[in-house]
């Protein structure tokens, strides 16, 4: 299962061993089998019937009133794959981020990312889904930095209102030295844009 930033057309492959651990993570990332089969490029009775095996498989339960991150099932063993997952990602070079859907554009660029845009509660959730190995990181403003708090060290300032910031793990940092010299300024706000047409 090839995931693709369809701004970009880069692909991150996560590995057939694992794409289903992947399927669960868009579908708590997402929150429904529609819109995880949209970000996967699959359809919603693929994803639909994907989720019921595993979840059989590991005695997942579906409970949609539970906060992001927990609504599709949980256990160790999830967990376990999870953590599977991300060092794959990593060793990659790629990072899961999410942000605001507004700034999916700005984002683009960058094929080093794996884009997922949160609205409202998600955004809320963000520090949950960073501890629960749903998102490496977040884009988001120093006025939202200043509401969420911990679990983020660093921070990379992408253009003049965003930061980068991400959860505290060896390999990630290391990814974000390397992007210290990535030419950032690429990156314009809307605000920017607006003003220059």
């Amino acid at each position: 299962m090839t995931m693709v930033n369809q701004e970009q057309g880069t692909p991150y492959r996560a590995p057939d061993l694992l794409r289903d651990v992947l399927l669960i993570d868009m579908l708590e990332l997402t929150g429904s089998t529609a819109a995880a089969a949209r970000v996967l490029s699959l359809s919603q009775p693929t994803v639909s019937r994907r989720y019921r095996a595993l979840a059989q498989d590991l005695g997942l339960e579906r409970r949609p009133r539970q906060r992001p991150g927990r609504r599709f099932g949980e256990s160790s063993c999830l967990r376990l794959l999870r953590k599977g997952l991300s060092l794959h990602r990593w060793q990659a070079g790629v990072l899961r981020v999410g942000g605001r859907p507004e700034h999916q554009q700005q984002m683009a660029d960058y094929p080093w990312l794996h884009w997922v845009g949160l609205e409202g509660l998600l955004l809320q959730a963000a520090p949950e889904l960073i501890r629960n190995d749903l998102l490496d990181g977040l884009i988001i403003s120093e006025a939202e930095l200043s509401v969420l708090g911990s679990p983020y060290t660093g921070g990379l300032r992408i253009g003049p209102e965003l930061l980068l910031i991400c959860r505290r793990h060896p390999r990630i940092q290391g990814l974000l030295a390397e992007l210290q010299d990535w030419p950032w300024n690429r990156c314009i706000t809307p605000q920017a844009s607006r003003a220059a047409s």
